[in-house]
């Protein structure tokens, strides 16, 4: 799968801005808890889907049908 086709999802509140972004090693789930900031607060790695979903529902009350598939670009830290 080329870099192009792996998935991205965003949720975005007034609060809190969510990205999902799959890669070779799982899906990462960032955190962004200042929205005016490209760099993420917090990052997760998840095996599946699935548990990226869940620990956001759980986690910030996101239900699986508020992710928008999304082209979010996420710069990392050094």
């Amino acid at each position: 799968m080329t870099n192009n086709n792996r998935k991205k999802y965003t949720f975005e509140s007034e609060l809190i801005k969510l990205v999902i972004k799959e890669d070779r090693a799982g899906y990462y789930l960032f955190i962004f808890k200042d929205l005016s900031s490209p760099i993420p607060t917090e990052d997760y790695l998840y095996s599946a889907l699935d548990e990226v979903f869940e620990m956001a529902r759980r986690e910030y009350g996101v239900a699986k049908d508020q992710w928008v598939e999304s082209t979010f670009e996420v710069i990392l830290r050094d």
